[in-house]
């Protein structure tokens, strides 16, 4: 199974609007549609930012951090280079 992720709007009217290039092979497709919420990311930074650091030395690094995606899969990650790895 292949998959992808894009972003699209719903019309008016209904209709699924996709302004992106999809590179997945012709064929049926199953769509499963997330509603967006608007989310105000400047007021999450703002609370993060109000972190007090017992230690100074990596205060910088951590608070010029971007958020990990909620969708990254360690795991995945690590199956993934232990195949290149070792050629599985």
């Amino acid at each position: 199974m292949e998959a992808t992720k894009v972003i699209g709007m719903i019309d008016n009217q209904g209709q699924l609007i996709i302004k992106e290039k999809i590179n997945l092979s012709p064929g049926k497709v199953e769509i499963v549609i997330l509603k967006s919420e608007n989310i105000n990311i400047q007021d999450n930074e703002k609370k993060e930012s109000k972190i007090k650091f017992k230690n100074q030395t990596f205060r910088d690094l951590l608070e010029n951090q971007n958020p990990t995606d909620e969708n990254y899969d360690v795991d995945e990650q690590k199956w993934s280079y232990l195949k290149e790895k070792h050629n599985l």
